[in-house]
């Protein structure tokens, strides 16, 4: 007699046996599919929406970055003072 566990055991690798022969067949079955892809692409108006940081940090360019005198915030992001 086979315990549960044993049977359980048994029934996992049919149905594990059984998955992996499909998604071969499924595999194999891509090498006969046509191979002759195409697309047609048409590219419109672009649009590009820029949204705030919420914690903005300064622009690297600014005079009080450049001098050094920038604060820091509670969160410690670096702000404008």
């Amino acid at each position: 007699m086979h315990s549960s566990l044993t049977r359980a055991q048994n029934v996992f690798g049919f149905f594990t046996t059984v998955a992996f022969v499909v998604a071969a067949l499924v595999a194999a079955s891509d090498y006969f599919a046509a191979r002759d892809p195409s697309a047609d692409v048409k590219v419109g108006t672009v649009q590009v929406y820029v949204l705030p940081l919420l914690f903005p940090f300064p622009s690297p360019l600014s005079t009080q970055h450049r001098r050094g005198l920038r604060s820091q915030s509670s969160l410690g992001a670096f702000c404008l003072p």
